[in-house]
């Protein structure tokens, strides 16, 4: 049953001030997000409308949260797009010439607050790490060093300062053509970004900022930059004249002055993303049935018929699915949705040029700090999820029968079950140790004055002194060194343990019991357990006198206070399980056709065959390299030809990609495609750290002189790499990263 009252709730809520116009364009686009959220089906729509007025029609008047009123009476409720919103007063009508840019800007500014409203406070939002962090975009939950690129690569006055200075420095001739000045900036790209660097230097706002100083600056004894800090702000310039070069490019293609270009961008945040995707309704408004939307490849998409009904095209909803929705629908949807999943975009970038007013350029860009960033992330739940989808997909199109699609499940089921048992068992490796800490202070008062030392100083014994009599003494501080990086405890670490356990002894008690820790969870009615930061300090703890518990020599049992050691017997499982699942899913064959064109241009297709295991990896390794960009017969054309990544002024878009990975279409990539080695990473102490680097890679290359028609080439595309983010005792996680051939071929590609 649809939930009427809370969608006109939402709706109007949305509409903001005003309430609901039913003959606003933009308030289309706005009621099919209601609609959306309520999980009314999409392809519905003209159904939940037609029902939507019906609804309407009891109101004479409604608040709505404080947004507004609506009034009505029967029939007035309705979208009519017969008589599209003409331009706004003040702007000059066609045939009257166009304005000159300044007046122009300032014409469009009354139209379009976003511009002037967001943009003045952008540099407190973008600059904040807390704020910059909140939203469900591209950057939320990233390291702060990814955010500063974010932050940096769309608060206008850096850019623009940047921009001048490139001016200043000949490397930018506003006298000359996009297609010239692309190829000066293409000839002097290293110096564009020293330029941009020194400009960073010298900007106040910049320096001065709290994600600079947390992320960037860094100095040494004599007051000059660290080289990592410098290293840093190459990245950022690099972006900024990545991001110039992006918009040079889509200049060129649509035959666009740069001097009379206007672009705003906005960051992957809440508000940010709001705010573009209103930008792009604010755009359709103002220009009405003239509105055309420009892609970054040259495509020019109308917003409207010829005869004044909005034109609809194909796009990926959120579930996957490929339905239909009016270009301004469907552009909102790309913006709010960016940086998950296929929409790669961290940062919006909107373009509108006084001398073509009635068009916008989108570009849905991901800003990553170096070719080789990483470029998705996600947990085992998640794969384990996607690869079921996969499965269906296949038992749909007829590539395998029900009976494999059965079979493949249950064998990702057990693998998934194998590796969930191997990251709770984890944490039973601090439950152990805590039980014999504790016994080991409540038997030895000095062996307790030692581990309290040990805690409340944030110290570590010296095992340079560890034969000298009574090793370690806290009462000799030769017998103790400060903490490295991964044995640091940290004071306000330290200060939550004694306030929330009492003591450190309160603690260590408290973590023999694990399952008695932590909130209720409501979904289980079992307690969460110790968090991930408590489970790390009782890590770091215990390896300050894992040398009361060591093992004489071939001794089966281990030391239990060593817990890196315990975890590696859990990490060997986990990798194992995985190892099992792949090749038990190799065991399941399925026939792939692959698409070619021959010498004569003409398109051949030859049959290969595929384990289940490489072809539902495949499809997963797609989606996180954004293999779509380079698929010709990908149906989202508006999501396909606005997104891009900038690697720190490396761009790599759907031309590049495809050039690097040596394939002609989507069938190659997939019938190609092999899981290839893994590998294990140990610590200095040679214990597995739970990073596994599998490299995923195209083994099947057509021939250019067949035949054979394909031979075996390795192009190894990606190492997917299986890591902690909560320290030694969190369960695994996974991030994809290119590979050295893939970065090197990109950055071949950089100035051409």
């Amino acid at each position: 049953m649809i939930d009427w009252d809370k969608i006109l709730d939402d709706f109007a809520h949305r509409c903001g001030k005003g309430g609901p116009d039913m003959t606003n364009p933009r308030h289309l686009a706005l009621l099919r997000e209601s609609l959306i959220k309520s999980n009314t089906d999409f392809n519905d729509y003209e159904i939940a409308v037609n029902a939507l007025v019906g609804n309407l029609r009891e109101g004479e008047e409604k608040d709505y949260k404080g947004t507004g009123t609506r009034t009505g009476k029967p029939g007035e409720y309705k979208y009519d797009y017969s008589e599209p919103s003409s331009k706004t007063d003040g702007e000059s009508e066609e045939g009257e010439g166009n304005p000159e840019h300044e007046e122009w800007k300032k014409k469009r500014s009354k139209t379009n607050k976003l511009v002037d409203d967001t943009q003045k406070e952008v540099l407190n939002e973008v600059f904040s790490i807390s704020k910059a962090g909140d939203g469900p975009g591209g950057i939320a939950g990233g390291p702060s060093a990814g955010l500063m690129n974010e932050a940096i690569s769309v608060h206008k006055e850096t850019v623009n300062s940047a921009e001048k200075k490139l001016e200043d420095a000949g490397i930018i001739d506003t006298s000359k053509s996009a297609d010239e000045q692309l190829n000066d900036l293409n000839d002097n790209f290293e110096e564009a970004v020293d330029v941009v660097v020194e400009d960073l230097l010298n900007n106040k706002d910049f320096m001065d900022s709290e994600l600079a100083k947390e992320s960037v600056l860094a100095y040494n004894q004599d007051g000059s930059l660290k080289s990592t800090s410098k290293t840093k702000l190459r990245r950022m310039a690099g972006t900024i004249v990545g991001n110039k070069k992006s918009i040079l490019e889509a200049e060129k293609k649509h035959g666009w002055d740069s001097n009379l270009t206007e672009t705003d961008r906005y960051i992957g945040s809440d508000n940010q993303l709001q705010n573009a995707a209103d930008h792009v309704s604010d755009f359709v408004k103002r220009n009405g049935q003239d509105a055309v939307l420009l892609t970054p490849q040259g495509s020019r998409i109308p917003f409207f018929k010829e005869d004044g009904t909005p034109n609809k095209i194909k796009y990926k909803n959120k579930k996957g699915e490929i339905v239909e929705g009016t270009v301004e629908e469907v552009v909102r949807h790309q913006i709010i949705n960016s940086g998950a999943g296929e929409n790669a975009g961290d940062t919006i970038s909107l373009s509108e040029n006084s001398g073509s007013s009635n068009e916008l350029i989108f570009h849905n860009i991901s800003n990553k700090t170096t070719t080789n960033d990483q470029i998705s992330h996600s947990t085992p739940a998640e794969d384990l999820s996607k690869r079921k989808n996969e499965v269906e997909k296949l038992k749909k199109d007829g590539t395998i029968s029900q009976k494999q699609a059965k079979e493949a499940r249950t064998i990702m089921e057990t693998g998934a079950k194998a590796k969930q048992q191997s990251d709770k068992d984890l944490k039973t490796s601090t439950e152990k140790a805590s039980k014999t800490l504790k016994s080991k202070i409540d038997s030895d008062t000095e062996k307790k004055a030692v581990l309290q030392h040990a805690f409340d100083k944030n110290l570590v014994p010296n095992v340079k002194y560890k034969d000298e009599p009574n090793w370690p003494d806290p009462n000799k501080k030769h017998h103790w060194r400060g903490p490295g990086r991964s044995e640091n405890i940290k004071q306000p670490r330290i200060d939550k343990i004694n306030k929330k356990y009492g003591s450190m002894e309160g603690f260590i008690t408290a973590m023999q019991n694990q399952d008695q820790m932590g909130t209720m969870n409501a979904a289980t009615g079992k307690r969460n357990g110790p968090t991930a930061e408590e489970l790390k300090i009782m890590e770091r703890l215990c390896s300050r006198v894992k040398h009361w518990d060591e093992q004489p020599e071939g001794s089966t049992e281990t030391n239990s206070l060593d817990v890196p050691k315990e975890i590696q017997k859990h990490r060997e499982t986990w990798i194992a399980a995985d190892k099992q699942e792949h090749a038990d899913l190799n065991k399941i064959k399925t026939k792939q056709k692959i698409k070619y064109i021959d010498e004569n241009g003409d398109e051949q297709e030859i049959e290969t065959e595929a384990g289940m295991g490489d072809l539902v990896l495949a499809e997963e390794v797609a989606e996180m390299v954004h293999y779509h960009f380079a698929d010709d017969d990908y149906e989202d054309q508006i999501l396909k030809e606005t997104s891009m990544t900038n690697n720190g002024g490396t761009n790599v878009d759907g031309k590049t990609l495809k050039k690097c990975l040596g394939v002609d279409n989507k069938s190659q990539f997939l019938g190609g495609f092999r899981k290839g080695s893994t590998t294990q990473q140990t610590d200095s102490e040679g214990n597995l750290t739970g990073l596994i680097v599998t490299e995923m890679a195209i083994v099947l290359q057509k021939n250019e002189n067949p035949p054979p028609t394909f031979i075996k080439k390795e192009v190894v595309i990606a190492e997917k790499r299986y890591r902690t983010t909560g320290g030694k005792t969190d369960k695994l996680a996974s991030l994809g990263k290119w590979s050295p051939e893939m970065t090197k071929c990109f950055e071949e590609q950089r100035t051409t």
